[in-house]
């Protein structure tokens, strides 16, 4: 499952669940035609609209980290996704900060920090159906952390591959894709600094 569909996943369970407790009443407009309205007191529009401004608020923690991520200001996107997870309103929006701290970390290659995280999203977090790339992500954090890129590279290849099984697209994303090459880099640049000496 993508990100952005955990996302809007989360987003639509928090709004089914108030939604849940209201009362939906028929009535009658003409003969055959029915309507339905969802009557809410004043009391409880408001309590609807003040927790739709703290998924909001929410998103807008994410939102501002995966900002500072793409223009590679890992200090701003850590501080934004910690916030996030500090102040997470819902399950679903505090497994997203975790997935995005992980994320972060990774990409500045701390493997140490981000492996800590994925392993809390793998065992609080993910559903077991979604759990096989993030096994396999895990793997090859570890076998990165302890500088064993031949089997991190193939864990990282493996993690992919069972995104695509799970992917309703069928074809591999592009965050899997990312780590991977990023992995190989790593290994090349080791190499490199091996036969430099």
């Amino acid at each position: 499952m993508t990100k952005k569909r955990r996302m809007i996943i989360g987003l639509l369970i928090l709004i089914f669940v108030f939604l849940g407790g209201y009362v939906m009443m028929v009535k009658n407009t003409k003969k055959d035609n029915k309507v339905f309205t969802t009557e809410l007191t004043k009391g409880q529009a408001d309590y609807f609209q003040q927790q739709m401004q703290e998924v909001g608020v929410q998103y807008g923690y994410i939102e501002k980290g995966k900002l500072c991520l793409e223009r590679k200001d890992f200090k701003g996107a850590v501080k934004w996704f910690e916030i996030a997870e500090e102040k997470a309103y819902s399950h679903a929006t505090r497994a997203m900060a975790i997935l995005y701290l992980a994320d972060t970390y990774e990409k500045k290659r701390d493997y140490e920090k981000a492996l800590e995280y994925i392993i809390l999203d793998r065992d609080k977090y993910v559903n077991d159906w979604a759990r096989e790339p993030i096994v396999e992500r895990a793997k090859y954090l570890e076998y990165a952390l302890a500088g064993e890129y031949e089997l991190a590279i193939k864990h990282a290849q493996k993690a992919l591959d069972e995104d695509v099984k799970i992917n309703n697209a069928g074809k591999p994303r592009s965050d899997y894709i990312e780590r991977l090459n990023d992995l190989k880099a790593s290994k090349a640049y080791i190499e490199s600094l091996k036969n430099n000496h």
